[in-house]
């Protein structure tokens, strides 16, 4: 790229000769010669002294060409260095079909179904093993997908072909004209397959010699008034894509032995079989069939809120529905289901065959894919199922939509629905086809960073989206986005502090919250950021200061109340807080945080044994589990008292329950920070407690058994 942007194009050349004579393509080494024959001509003019007005231009469009032939060249040692590929390659029909020959081919009526597929197959394979288009291939194309005339099957598969090969190699030419099929196709499926298509091949302008055109084709883009709200829906959906194995892992193991227990059918080695009620259960157990429903409806509404929420439920069950020889052709996985496809014409359900495709084709929960597997699936099971299971499986398109909400035809046509059915597909694609290991476009994210780099989204979606990044933790990519945020109102603000937290930058989160309250005095966000902050800081001051502020707002607000006295007592105002303390005891007396609240109070005022007593309840459980810091407040109680070996004791079983496994080395250095803070905290009580600390320390670690010695 160095020669590239300094204008030596001979450098360039002369790099690439021996990769060029490698590839033993005719084609690439007749380009590459012409190109050097031209250059060549061009030095000898430049160095007779000629003056050529349109030099410049014309070393541009060379530059172009020797950076397409260059990409041209990567993809071909990508094609042949890979065993997969190169066994697709040789799929190929034997002539060459160039666009006019591929295009004709596709409009020609009078052929069968299944001639149609065959050469569609070999359409998609030409595309996806294509080098870089000319100007002319690019204007065929899009003109043949947004005629309407076309068949929608065609044009989706085609648009898929141009995405998986412009993903193996850029090619301005192509990614155009997946830009100009969205922008002016009237099909709605073609159109979101094209801009999902434009997002994994988004590639950085900056680094190509054709950047201004590059641009000038995101302008357009993103000029469409829905392109900025879809790009950012397709990049959440990508992340739901991403989490697929884990939603999947939670149903395997949370969702589906709950609904297997719960169902009305078994198992068996000869069959599927429906279970008969046992009378005498019903008799002796009333209320159990009911139970189990409620428990079966209660695991589906699990499935329907993670698939509401955008997860992908049913890749873990389809995941194994490969295998057919119908996903052994690489097209196949890209054709939208159609009951036209002929290897669904071959296939027999008997008489109610239509019914079965109908419904699904009208099945909102799977997508083209699954639906493909469902089908092929459903046929080698079909002998083992009782007849009134057959019955409503073939009528109801196989009852898998009982388990969405999308239930209106309408929502399948919403563009929304479309580009997630879609990327459900693309993810099987990467994740599970058997023939080709590509690149896996949901994992190497090089097109999301070039995103960030094209600066085409604005400050609210920016927000939106980091907002998104942060809550499903993708951390550095929320980072990254930020930077493009101007701090220019409440809700940007609150998004900088989060980020300036997540990378600890906690001065830069805290000059965001006070930006805020400047003009913004009672924004609850920032007052409730700045008192945590400060709380985690021991700047009990200020957090005493904000949360008290935050009580006077919202004086229902029990958290609010409980950090405001648990503030304003670390910051030394224990005796004026207690009556309010006791306060908050009297109206939640059962509440063990309140509890633990007063007894922290007492011990701050120096009242040990009333502390004491209350902490004495805490750790009989009486109020809710023990925790941590319970037992370092009872340690130092025994140690105030003077009780010497109590507090040992004590600090032992703080040992033993919380630095479980760790080395002397570890515990010696968490002890001392924990007792180190709370010196801090208790001062006036423990002005001489460092002193011995570390004999406090020593016997716990040399005192943990009768074997331990200082050796």
């Amino acid at each position: 790229m160095g020669y590239i942007k300094s204008g030596q194009l001979g450098m360039m050349l002369k790099r690439m000769k021996n990769r060029v004579e490698s590839s033993y393509n005719a084609e690439i080494m007749s380009r590459y010669e012409t190109l050097c024959e031209q250059y060549r001509y061009m030095l000898k003019f430049f160095y007779d002294g000629m003056n050529d007005p349109h030099r410049d231009e014309m070393l541009k469009g060379m530059i172009s060409r020797a950076f397409t032939l260059d990409s041209d060249v990567m993809m071909m040692e990508k094609f042949h260095s890979s065993p997969s590929y190169s066994a697709l390659m040789k799929t190929l029909p034997q002539s060459r079909m160039d666009t006019m020959t591929m295009i004709s081919g596709l409009r020609e009526s009078d052929i069968s179904p299944k001639e149609h597929y065959a050469l569609l197959h070999n359409v998609f394979l030409t595309i996806f093993f294509s080098l870089s288009w000319k100007e002319q291939d690019s204007r065929m194309w899009t003109a043949f997908l947004i005629d309407d005339r076309v068949s929608t099957v065609d044009a989706q598969t085609i648009v898929s072909a141009i995405t998986l090969s412009c993903a193996n190699g850029f090619c301005i030419e192509k990614f155009k004209t997946l830009v100009y099929v969205y922008l002016t196709s009237h099909d709605e499926h073609v159109r979101q397959r094209a801009l999902i298509g434009c997002i994994f091949t988004f590639d950085k302008a900056d680094a190509m010699p054709y950047s201004a055109d590059f641009k000038a084709i995101i302008q357009d883009l993103f000029a469409d008034e829905g392109t900025e709200s879809a790009v950012l829906e397709i990049l959440m959906q990508i992340i739901h894509c991403n989490e697929t194995e884990r939603d999947n892992k939670k149903i395997n193991d949370e969702i589906m032995p709950e609904i297997m227990k719960s169902s009305a059918i078994q198992i068996t080695p000869q069959g599927i079989k429906e279970k008969k009620p046992d009378e005498m259960d019903e008799i002796l157990n009333p209320g159990k069939y009911e139970k189990q429903m409620e428990k079966l409806e209660s695991s589906l509404d699990k499935v329907r809120k993670l698939q509401s929420s955008g997860a992908d439920v049913f890749f873990s069950g389809f995941s194994m529905m490969k295998r057919y020889p119908f996903f052994y052709k690489l097209c196949n996985w890209f054709v939208p289901f159609t009951v036209e496809h002929p290897d669904l014409i071959a296939l027999n359900y008997g008489e109610n065959k239509e019914k079965m495709m109908d419904g699904m084709l009208r099945n909102p929960s799977l997508c083209d894919s699954d639906k493909y597997s469902f089908v092929f699936a459903f046929q080698s099971i079909m002998p083992s199922l009782p007849e009134n299971i057959r019955q409503a499986m073939m009528e109801g398109g196989g009852l898998i939509g009982s388990l969405d909400t999308l239930d209106e035809e309408s929502a399948m046509q919403s563009a929304s629905f479309i580009r997630r059915m879609y990327l459900q597909n693309l993810y099987r694609f990467f994740k599970l086809n058997p023939q080709i290991k590509m690149r896996n476009l949901f994992e190497n994210r090089e097109w999301l960073a070039n995103l960030m780099d094209a600066e085409c989204m604005n400050g609210e979606s920016l927000v939106e989206l980091c907002k998104f990044l942060l809550r499903r933790k993708y951390i550095d990519e929320a980072c990254s986005f930020a930077r493009k945020i101007k701090n220019d109102g409440v809700e940007s603000g609150l998004l900088l502090a989060a980020v300036a937290m997540e990378k600890g930058e906690k001065d830069v989160a805290r000059a965001f919250y006070n930006d805020i309250l400047e003009n913004n005095p009672e924004c609850r966000q920032a007052l409730n950021g700045l008192a945590k902050l400060s709380f985690q800081n021991s700047d009990y001051v200020v957090s005493h200061a904000a949360f008290k502020r935050l009580v006077e707002l919202f004086p229902d607000n029990l958290s609010y109340q409980i950090n405001n006295a648990m503030s304003g007592v670390l910051a030394g105002k224990a005796t004026e807080l207690l009556n309010e303390v006791y306060r908050l005891d009297f109206e939640n007396e059962n509440n063990g945080t309140v509890k633990r609240l007063l007894a922290w109070t007492l011990l701050c005022l120096g009242r040990f044994e009333q502390a004491k007593s209350i902490y004495e309840k805490i750790l009989r459980n009486t109020f809710d589990d023990t925790t941590e810091n319970d037992i370092i407040c009872m340690m130092d109680l025994y140690w105030l008292e003077g009780n010497i070996k109590s507090s040992i004791d004590t600090a032992l079983k703080y040992r033993n329950s919380y630095l479980k496994g760790k080395s002397d080395e570890e515990v010696s250095e968490c002890l001392g920070e924990v007792l180190r803070s709370e010196a801090t905290n208790l001062k006036p009580y423990f002005s001489d407690f460092m002193k011995d600390a570390g004999l406090l320390i020593d016997a716990v670690i040399f005192l943990q058994s009768p074997s331990s010695s200082c050796d």
